[in-house]
């Protein structure tokens, strides 16, 4: 069994552990030490000795991979399961069993760019009340994040370095009324507590009112990773780097095209159409 196995160890995230003026655990960032995560493959007879190399993965690479890995194809899976589900898409991610397998060159996968999303907000659900009774405001926004890693030809001579584009931004699709508007009241005190007390009520709307508020404005961050690794300086709306920038904010929007796919619109048995999830629009 254990020679017929694959083992891949991975982890779904790192660990700030202080870094970045104090941050902790992993939520609303994409530094280095939250997203640069172990991916390793181990197998007897597929792999011989120890190899390990510094090109950009995603886990959006995982499956395509295993099936790789399992001489399993893709496309007539696809086809499978087209017969039993009304919509059947290609895997996002790319099939990286070749290169673990020695047969392509890891220069096949030097220019591909990595596209990252989160809107991980555990601060934020069907009421903001803590285990100790009293309310809690979430996490400011914008506080979706989404990436991309890329390479350029940025260095001296045109040398190929890593940037990090990061787009901070405030996503309607997790507003309490997705895509319209999003309220928030907070209650001083504990909750459950007799007495009167003045609860505060914050109204967001795409489009808002006398009395609401609009969306948080976006906000980026960008990296030179190859000369500042710890990602302490922001070069983001730096005039000496707009160029870099233009270049990082398409890849973002192609990124997010070809990758942050959704369900095609289709009709309901009585007619009605289905709605499709929000869609983050071009930044």
């Amino acid at each position: 069994m254990y020679r017929d196995t694959i083992v891949i160890y991975m982890s779904d995230h790192g660990e700030m552990l202080g870094a970045h003026g104090g941050m902790f655990q992993k939520w609303h960032n994409a530094y280095d030490e939250t997203v640069r995560v172990p991916m390793i493959f181990h197998n007897p007879e597929l792999f011989r000795g120890h190899k390990q190399t510094d090109i950009l993965t995603s886990h959006a690479d995982l499956l395509p991979t295993m099936l790789g890995l399992a001489g399993l194809d893709e496309a007539k899976l696809g086809r499978e399961l087209a017969k039993t589900h009304t919509q059947v898409r290609r895997l996002v991610g790319r099939d990286l069993s070749g290169f673990l397998l020695g047969e392509v060159p890891e220069a096949r996968y030097a220019a591909d760019a990595i596209y990252f999303m989160t809107d991980d907000n555990i601060f934020k659900g069907l009421n903001a009340v803590s285990f100790l009774g009293t309310t809690y405001t979430p996490v400011d926004q914008p506080n979706s994040v989404e990436t991309v890693i890329a390479h350029l030809p940025t260095g001296a001579d045109g040398a190929i370095e890593r940037w990090k584009y990061s787009r901070y931004w405030d996503n309607p699709q997790y507003w309490t009324s997705p895509g319209v508007q999003d309220i928030q009241t907070y209650v001083p005190g504990l909750v459950n507590q007799p007495g009167e007390r003045v609860a505060v009520t914050t109204v967001k709307a795409l489009n808002p009112t006398s009395g609401q508020v609009g969306p948080a404005p976006d906000e980026f961050e960008m990296y030179n990773v190859t000369a500042d690794p710890a990602e302490l300086t922001n070069l983001a709306d730096n005039p000496t780097y707009s160029t870099q920038q233009t270049t990082l904010a398409n890849l973002l929007n192609a990124q997010r095209t070809a990758k942050r796919l959704v369900p095609v619109n289709q009709p309901w048995a009585n007619g009605s159409a289905q709605q499709l999830p929000f869609q983050p629009a071009a930044s």
